[in-house]
Formats: structure tokens, sequence, C-alpha cells
């Protein structure tokens, strides 16, 4: 699969802190599964949950990133991180892929879907290459990825804490945390939703010295160039519309200047793309 945003560059503070290569290495081959939408779909489809640092274009990367962020302070906490170094690393992975899955599995993106702690155990599994499977099959190699695998899958399956039922059918659809590590997984996550709770995920070496005062300017990521696949869902959504017979609220974007250069911003395609899902009946 083609990115417009390399995953394991996208990550690369966060993996780092990952000790072990076992563990490492499974996260890099589960991020080159990820859809694509994930680069640059809001955490909240709706709008109406998580900080507004995790709206907008791009934003479930930075819920991604706060989260990540949480738990590496608590996880230096022995009050309350009693984890083995293995047991840190299998949370950190899982709370890298925790929502990768979050509008399925596709690389288009639909609406949040209560199952999505589910999909990722199969569509990311960084073990099913059949080359992997023959040589190793039947080996205490594969009984250890396997397991651990399972693992780090079960800690991402209950991280949506007591939220387990689908709020169309009502039924119960996820399990709730039991385990200590499950538990914390759950907890960072849902520190990271609080709309109260602004996590700053820029890298210390690049945040602004002014760090406590409060910016009246649009946050930096609005005015960076769209990417190919971000514009491709602009058009896609328009064409949707005009397949359903809806009046769309974006008739034309204007993607390059009269010489040929881009001037569609992620900022631009954010509000449009909010805009034709609100038209679709997709927000």
């Amino acid at each position: 699969m083609h990115y417009e945003v390399d995953p394991i560059f996208e990550f690369k503070t966060e993996l780092h802190a990952i000790k072990d290569h076992f563990y490492l290495g499974i996260v890099a081959e589960a991020l080159e599964k990820v859809p694509a939408y994930i680069w640059f779909v809001p955490a909240s489809s709706s709008g109406k949950y998580h900080p507004k640092s995790s709206l907008g274009m791009g934003g479930l990367v930075r819920h991604i990133k706060s989260v990540f962020a949480i738990s590496e302070e608590l996880l230096a906490h022995p009050l309350y991180a009693p984890f083995t170094d293995a047991e840190k690393d299998e949370i950190r992975v899982a709370i890298l892929l925790h929502d990768m899955c979050k509008q399925g599995t596709q690389d288009t993106p639909l609406h949040t879907l209560t199952e999505h702690p589910l999909l990722v155990r199969e569509a990311l599994n960084p073990f099913d290459d059949i080359g992997y499977i023959a040589s190793v099959e039947g080996t205490e190699q594969q009984q250890k990825d396997s397991e651990a695998w399972s693992r780090i899958c079960d800690l991402i399956e209950t991280h949506m804490g007591i939220w387990t039922k689908d709020s169309k059918t009502n039924q119960e659809v996820l399990d709730v945390p039991k385990t200590k590590a499950q538990l914390f997984v759950h907890m960072c996550d849902y520190l990271a939703s609080r709309k109260i709770i602004e996590v700053d995920v820029t890298p210390r070496d690049v945040q602004n010295k002014d760090y406590n005062k409060k910016s009246t300017e649009e946050p930096s990521w609005r005015k960076n160039l769209a990417t190919a696949s971000q514009i491709s869902y602009v058009k896609k959504l328009m064409v949707m519309c005009s397949e359903k017979g809806i009046d769309t609220p974006v008739k034309i974007i204007q993607i390059t200047d009269e010489s040929g250069v881009q001037i569609y911003t992620s900022g631009e395609a954010s509000d449009h793309i909010t805009s034709l899902k609100e038209a679709l009946g997709l927000s």
C-alpha cells in the first residue's frame, strides 16, 4: 500500500520508546497495514468527543500520540505501572494500534465503528504473511509470536472501558478491561479523550518557548498543503453527494493556482470533508 505519510517516520518518537526489538518489529509490521484514512481523519467522526487538538485533519493521529504521551508519563511511575519491561512494551504497542481501524479496515473511512477494537487482530496481524507462516509453522517461535500478538490485541479490544454496547442495537459488542494492563490502556485512552485535557505532542526540542501562552492563531496543520489522499477523499465525497442527488455544500475545489502550483490546504480539505459528510449523514 502506498502512503502519503510514512508510518514509521510519523511515529518515530513513540517507536523509540519501545525497548525490545521483538515488539518493535511487531508494531512496525502492523503499521504498514493500517488504512490510508488514518492520517487525515479526526479522532471523533461526530466532533462531539475528544479535545480540540484531536479534531480536524489528522486529529486521530494526534489523539494516538496523546494517549501514548500520557502512558509514558505513567509508565515511568512505579505506583501507577507495576509492569515488567515486556508488559510495558506490549502496552506501548497496543496504544499505538488501538484506534487504527476506528472507521473500518478499508482505505476510505466510514464513521466510528463500535467494534473497531476487534478489527485490529485480523486486519493488522503482523504474522499472517504466507512466507513467514511457512518458515515458522509448528515452532516455538510461532507460538511466542502468536501469544504476544494475542496479548496485545486483548489490550486493544478492552480499551473502550465501560462503553461496550453498540449505540444502535444496544447489544454488548466489547469486553470490559479486567487485568491491570487492560485497565491501564483504557485509563490512558480515557484521559486523552477528555475535553478538558489538551496534550502537547510536539517533540520537546521544537516546542515553543512560550509554551504556556495561548495562541489565537489557527493550528499549524491547517496551513499545510493537502495530500493526494485528502484531495481524493474530498472528490469521492463530492461524487457520492452527486450520485445521491444531494445538493452538495462544496461545489468546486481549487487545488492549484493559474500557474499550476498547489494552493489547496489541509485546513480547507478538513472543512470540506466535514461539510460533505454532514450532507451525506456520515458525521
